[in-house]
């Protein structure tokens, strides 16, 4: 049975910024990252998981990652703001 899980994400990041994404998975992900940019990826053995190091786009908006591994899907929704926008409560 195939299973992913991103146990952990930023729910709001300020634009260009980077940011550690761990994604638990018993085997390869492909991960869709539009707007972003890898900038280090590695394996885990002793978590059972991937951690992708992930810069974050300059232009602000809303973006979604999303992970698979065979059937198995995983999304996460992060906010991108510049530093007016974190000043603002959400």
């Amino acid at each position: 049975m195939n299973s992913i899980h991103i146990p952990w994400s930023p729910r709001l990041i300020m634009a260009g910024r980077s940011f550690r994404l761990p994604i638990q998975c018993n085997g390869d992900v492909a991960l869709s990252y539009p707007g972003f940019s890898i900038e280090h990826q590695r394996y885990s053995a002793a978590d059972g998981a991937h951690y992708f190091y992930l810069r974050a786009p300059e232009q602000a908006g809303v973006y979604t990652l999303s992970a698979q591994h065979g059937e198995a899907t995983h999304s996460k929704t992060i906010e991108v703001c510049d530093l007016d926008g974190l000043r603002t409560p959400h």
